[in-house]
């Protein structure tokens, strides 16, 4: 495995850690999984909108490590002068370098609420959810697991080690039983029906982000009871999208 830390900041330390510490953290994290095609991706900058981290499951090469698409278009900030892999697979870390009181209580886009004691806590726990998503792709492992899992599996791996987080998943409420015939009732995608062949839709959602914040076109009119609407990239691919992760454009 390979690390690579970038900041926006030129004191070569990382919540009063210096690069040693924080490799030290992810290889403990790590060392029970055979790394050898990973390349980890380390940014922290001054001011950041969100925190957290993406696994990407292709083949990379060199060529694609910068990119000026979705969330990760912040890798044009920095002068990567490093040697890559001829091929790899690639996690990339986001911190905020100005969140830095901690104990620190973060909730996340699947519905957990995360307390975490200290920077080396937070960093471990993120490395190993995505290193979750790396077991299950790249090694066959934990099979049909989802982020559910993965935060299962990441916060108990971590505190067996040593590492103090804590987290579960909130409760949904209850909806009360009149209101359930009125929801079952209505399309929540009806905007996306009548949609022609050419319509441009904005994703909004891309759990890689691959494609956030991109147009894409529809390709065909969806079936009636469809959750996915078959869309084109401006990349030229074709791919079944989630409607609710799409926005219809007037």
């Amino acid at each position: 495995m390979k690390i690579y830390l970038f900041s926006n900041e030129n004191s070569g330390e990382y919540f009063d850690m210096d690069s040693g510490e924080i490799n030290r953290i992810i290889d403990k994290v790590a060392h029970e999984t055979n790394t050898n095609d990973l390349v980890m991706a380390l940014y922290f900058l001054r001011k950041s909108p969100w925190i957290g981290g993406t696994y990407f499951r292709n083949w990379m090469n060199p060529d694609e490590f910068i990119t000026g698409r979705g969330r990760w278009k912040i890798t044009k900030k920095f002068d990567h002068k490093i040697e890559l892999p001829w091929r790899y697979k690639l996690i990339r870390i986001l911190f905020d370098l100005k969140m830095k009181k901690y104990p620190l209580i973060q909730n996340d886009r699947y519905g957990w609420v995360f307390r975490y004691e200290s920077f080396s806590d937070h960093l471990a726990f993120i490395t190993a959810h995505e290193l979750h998503h790396f077991r299950r792709y790249h090694l066959d492992m934990h099979r049909k697991e989802g982020e559910h899992s993965a935060n299962r599996w990441a916060l108990a791996y971590v505190n067996e080690l040593g590492f103090s987080v804590s987290g579960k998943k909130k409760t949904a409420k209850k909806k009360k039983r009149f209101n359930h015939y009125i929801f079952s009732k209505t399309d929540p995608y009806e905007k996306f029906r009548n949609l022609k062949t050419g319509a441009k839709l904005l994703i909004h959602h891309d759990p890689n982000g691959r494609y956030l914040n991109e147009y894409a076109v529809v390709m065909r009119p969806i079936r009636n009871n469809s959750k996915r609407i078959v869309i084109k990239t401006a990349d030229g691919k074709a791919w079944r999208w989630p409607m609710e992760w799409l926005t219809v454009l007037s």
